[in-house]
């Protein structure tokens, strides 16, 4: 996060702004130093909607020290993320106290909303070891919370994606000598050239942000007896530490900071029944897309987990679906295979006294596919075979199945839905027919591309299956069962994780 200034002057006024403290902010003034960058104009954004009546001025980058805002009692928040910098603008307290101003540092995103999470977690807990913080240079949440919250162990790590961008950090940081690095200008002037850069790959990779707070058992065991996690996900980066430093200077506006130079998860910088309002303004941004605390890792699961959109709208009672053991059927299908171990399904139809013909039907879900960084539903590739009495030859149908309201139907469907209007349909993307036995597993022809058959043969074609079974009834089957296997598997995998973890 680049670095900047937030200066603010309060001029309190009778109504609130929805705060929580017992001053108001409506018609203070707000000065942004720092205000024509990215992380200003997204701070004065989210000020403007947070709190309309705020008269906000902007500037640009001042590097006053802090004692000038003291000198002229203005409260003050800062946003860095350099221990040394944190430290100094810590070393006024007493003249802020003095001065009767309040002041926070490091309020921003990462530090910051970080550090009030954490503090929050560790307000929930107990803890009565002692040990030696895990120190990393230049990380100033390091060595706050563990002076401040008294936790025994702390690390903090982040990363950046695409994956590249951490090699060039580290070439950065490895291969340009130091005194370039501490010089202001030519700093300035690498922030000049690679901004071109930062922002295009940002168009096409996006820029979300994540944060993870999670307390260790070993180190802070909490009353639950179980390791507790904090999350906030968000779809912006520039828009999320713009909420979340205005998080914070409407919590030095309406009464929350004491006076002097506070850090985020000190209480009296942020008072302890004033965190839960900054974090839901900090979260309040559109495009959140996460916000839990105070949550276990399997707890955590089960609520953030949606494997499917539009299958999450079906029903999801824990009671058996038709056909969900190994033995039982689904239209007229024997459900033969379904080890909780694997990814598959397998039903058979045996020859009757209408079609003398075996039907075995094989099906796993698709791989996770995206839109707009966005997960799509989950759809099953699905493979019905077709052996006929007395022939060698099996006809082979590569389908696929997918969950659909109405609107969605292809021409000539008929479909079953839930109460919701949400069913699914199939599609044909293959049809060939193969050896029985086929040598080394290949076939010999896969036959033309479906979709560029006579669309009258493809509708033939379909009807042929339905009629055979492979019907919406049988696909909706397929997509709830097959869905419900892997979240099974997920829920497994993260709990054997949590008990070897949590030791």
């Amino acid at each position: 996060m680049a670095r900047a200034a937030l200066h603010i002057s309060m001029a309190i006024s009778p109504t609130k702004c929805g705060g929580n403290g017992d001053k108001s902010a409506e018609n203070s003034r707000v000065l942004i130093l720092g205000g024509t960058g990215r992380v200003g104009g997204s701070t004065a954004t989210a000020l403007s909607k947070l709190c309309p009546s705020l008269q906000l001025l902007i500037a640009g980058r001042n590097r006053s020290p802090q004692s000038v805002f003291f000198e002229k009692q203005t409260a003050y928040v800062d946003i860095c993320d350099d221990t040394d910098y944190s430290q100094k603008a810590k070393s006024f307290h007493s003249e802020a106290v003095a001065a009767g101003v309040p002041a926070i540092t490091t309020g921003g995103i990462y530090p910051g909303v970080s550090n009030v999470m954490a503090a929050e977690l560790v307000h929930s807990a107990k803890s009565e070891n002692a040990g030696e913080p895990e120190r990393l240079r230049n990380l100033p949440e390091v060595r706050s919370t563990y002076e401040i919250l008294g936790v025994p162990n702390v690390s903090a790590r982040f990363g950046t994606a695409p994956f590249f961008w951490n090699w060039g950090m580290q070439a950065i940081a490895n291969f340009v000598p130091m005194e370039i690095l501490r010089d202001r200008s030519k700093v300035q002037q690498l922030v000049q050239i690679f901004n071109p850069l930062v922002r295009a790959i940002d168009g096409i990779a996006g820029e979300r942000v994540a944060i993870r707070v999670s307390t260790s058992r070993v180190d802070l065991e909490c009353s639950n007896g179980r390791s507790t996690v904090g999350l906030f996900t968000h779809k912006k980066l520039s828009v999320s530490v713009g909420y979340s430093i205005a998080a914070f200077a409407l919590a030095v506006l309406e009464g929350s900071t004491q006076h002097g130079v506070w850090f985020p998860e000190e209480p009296e910088g942020i008072a302890i029944d004033a965190r839960k309002v900054l974090l839901e303004r900090a979260v309040a941004a559109e495009g959140t897309i996460n916000f839990v605390m105070n949550k276990g890792v399997v707890q955590l699961f089960f609520e953030m987990v949606d494997f499917s959109k539009c299958c999450a709208q079906r029903s999801t009672t824990s009671s058996p679906l038709p056909g969900d053991g190994v033995g039982s059927e689904v239209e007229g299908f024997m459900l033969e295979w379904t080890e909780v171990r694997t990814q598959d399904v397998v039903l058979r139809r045996q020859p009757d006294h209408i079609f003398c013909e075996e039907i075995a039907v094989s099906a796993l879900l698709a791989p996770l596919q995206f839109q707009d960084k966005d997960p799509l539903p989950r759809d099953v590739l699905m493979k019905v075979c077709i052996k006929k009495a007395g022939y060698d030859s099996v006809l082979r149908f590569d389908c696929r199945a997918f969950c659909c309201d109405k609107d969605q139907l292809l021409p000539w469907t008929t479909m079953e839905t839930n109460d919701g209007g949400i069913g699914s349909d199939f599609t044909i993307r293959k049809a060939y027919c193969s050896s029985s036995v086929d040598y080394l597993g290949k076939c010999k022809s896969v036959g033309p591309i479906f979709s560029s058959l006579d669309p009258q043969l493809q509708k033939a074609l379909k009807d042929y299956l339905v009629v055979r079974g492979i019907t919406p009834k049988l696909t909706n089957f397929l997509l709830e069962h097959l869905h419900r296997k892997e979240h099974s598997q997920y829920v497994n995998w993260l709990r054997t994780m949590e008990g070897i973890v949590a030791k």
